[in-house]
């Protein structure tokens, strides 16, 4: 979709097709865009220099953080289930 902004799929190694523009990311001035890979399927970012800070910043604040709010909740749930995997397993399907 977008020309010259491939990059290989972290997972199977195939190249990802683009599919967004570039953006910038959580940290300012941190420039990225986002592949599929047309065998696995995987989205992913085509940086893979994440600032090592990034996700701990994200989690700390999970709950107010677009695409992230869902885990916040899911951790919540699982600190009450006696299995918390079977609790968790069909929540990956959506």
């Amino acid at each position: 979709m977008f020309r010259g902004m491939e990059s290989a799929c972290p997972l199977c190694g195939v190249v990802g097709t683009p599919v967004t523009l570039p953006f910038e990311g959580y940290v300012k001035g941190w420039v990225t865009s986002i592949s599929e890979c047309s065998k696995c399927h995987l989205s992913f970012s085509t940086r893979r220099d994440v600032p090592s800070e990034l996700y701990d910043i994200i989690y700390r604040q999970a709950s107010k953080v677009v695409g992230y709010h869902r885990y916040a909740a899911y951790a919540e749930h699982i600190r009450k289930q006696r299995d918390p995997g079977v609790w968790l397993a069909p929540c990956a399907s959506g």
